[in-house]
């Protein structure tokens, strides 16, 4: 919907520029990966908090370094929606005094389900956005993550996950989400209120969780595991070296 995406590039430069009482410029980039059309729009202003940064897109909110320059917190909310009708997702990169960047991803494909998969059902499949096997050395499952994932896409891979994890008696999980793009606040929900119960049922003891660059995707993935009950080990890392050092020295 030309119109509607007309009005997401209007906010969030609208708000570029409001926000940056002090900038000289905005800077927008645009760029083609993996089948995705990538958007940003980088400011030099105020910035925002990484406790609040989560929570932009609420109805109505307002952080409190913003109250000043006025308006009503509409504006993020509607345009989250607008991208997630169009199957795509919305997140920001921001550091206090310094600005924010205010990105969207658009996939090419609407439907991304139509991945072509390979699987032998029981100790690896592969489908272009997860890669998942069974490690027989070290006895455990590793998931590596790439690009842009929708609630599709994640509720997909992780139940792949959970089936691998089963039928290999793994009690370890590599979960590494370095090449993601973006994130969806809804699937952190889902994961630590279904998906981690079941993965924990299924005898999953120890998850090491690979963050994703960016603060946006780190605070989703802390979300998760705090809504998480339940008695599975779990602990983030800032590369896949250190999880596997980890995992590897619990016996």
């Amino acid at each position: 919907d030309r119109l509607r995406l007309e009005q997401v590039i209007t906010n969030l430069l609208t708000n570029a520029v409001k926000y940056s009482p002090d900038g000289k410029k905005v800077i927008i980039r645009y760029e083609i990966s993996d089948e995705n059309i990538i958007v940003s729009v980088e400011d030099f202003g105020i910035g925002i908090e990484r406790e609040n940064i989560d929570k932009l897109f609420e109805r109505f909110y307002r952080v409190n370094n913003s109250l000043r320059f006025g308006g009503l917190g509409l504006g993020l909310y509607i345009s989250a929606n607008i991208i997630k009708a169009h199957n795509g997702g919305f997140w920001i990169e921001s550091e206090v005094d310094k600005g924010s960047s205010f990105y969207f991803v658009l996939p090419r494909n609407k439907n991304l389900s139509s991945k072509t998969i390979h699987t032998d059902d029981k100790s690896f499949y592969v489908d272009g956005q997860v890669t998942i096997n069974y490690n027989k050395e070290n006895k455990w499952i590793e998931a590596s993550w790439t690009g842009f994932q929708n609630m599709e896409s994640i509720q997909r891979g992780c139940l792949v996950m959970l089936d691998l994890l089963k039928k290999n008696s793994c009690t370890k999980v590599l979960n590494d989400n370095t090449n993601i793009l973006g994130n969806r606040a809804e699937a952190a929900k889902w994961g630590g209120n279904i998906w981690f119960p079941q993965m924990q049922n299924a005898g999953l003891q120890y998850f090491a969780w690979v963050y994703s660059p960016g603060a946006f995707s780190k605070l989703a993935a802390e979300k998760s595991i705090d809504i998480m009950t339940g008695s599975v080990a779990s602990r983030f890392f800032n590369n896949t070296t250190d999880a596997e050092e980890w995992l590897k020295g619990i016996k």
